[in-house]
């Protein structure tokens, strides 16, 4: 049931996610704008009837392509407010998660890039709910982070190895010792 609600939780922020981004410049020159590529691994259910509806909001034009990805057309200011938004919801699902007091968390930091995370529990026990909980969210957003930041966005049709793209978890205990480091890929 967790796993469940933690795959629901992750595909709303992504969706929610995508949706948001400032107001946009139509007068920006061509060489302003930028073309990212969201894959279908990370934009399954975008509607047709959603990205109309935020032509000039978060992007200027879409493309879906058939495999299921989505091509964007964005000014380099709403490239950089849809960055800060993505960080800023990868910060509030930890701190989310670490005030849910029906879990065993109780705090998880992260480096810069999201590509490490330590997740603290309030035992000398970590509970596989969690520790999986955890695992999936922060390897799904420290990925979709990763991807977002490269030059993933600049390049067409080429596929970078998300799979390969290392996230470390550290998971610690209340006294900070290591009870276990996972690291993903497995």
């Amino acid at each position: 049931m967790k796993k469940w609600m933690v795959c629901m939780v992750c595909l709303v922020f992504l969706l929610s996610a995508a949706g948001c981004g400032s107001p946009s410049k139509t007068a920006e020159a061509a060489e302003e704008m930028i073309t990212l590529t969201i894959t279908p691994q990370y934009a399954p259910n975008i509607t047709d009837e959603w990205l109309e509806e935020n032509i000039g909001t978060y992007h200027q034009s879409f493309e879906k392509q058939t495999d299921g990805s989505v091509v964007l057309k964005m000014t380099k200011e709403q490239y950089a407010d849809y960055i800060d938004y993505i960080r800023s919801g990868v910060l509030s699902v930890a701190q989310n998660m670490a005030a849910n007091e029906h879990n065993n968390i109780t705090d998880i930091s992260y480096n810069d890039d999201f590509s490490e995370f330590r997740v603290t529990v309030k035992t000398d026990t970590l509970y596989r709910s969690d520790a999986d909980a955890a695992y999936y969210v922060f390897t799904e957003y420290g990925r979709f982070y990763h991807y977002l930041t490269t030059h993933q966005y600049l390049t067409s049709g080429l596929e970078e190895g998300l799979e390969d793209w290392p996230v470390i978890f550290t998971f610690l205990d209340a006294d900070g010792n290591i009870l276990e480091e996972d690291y993903a890929p497995e």
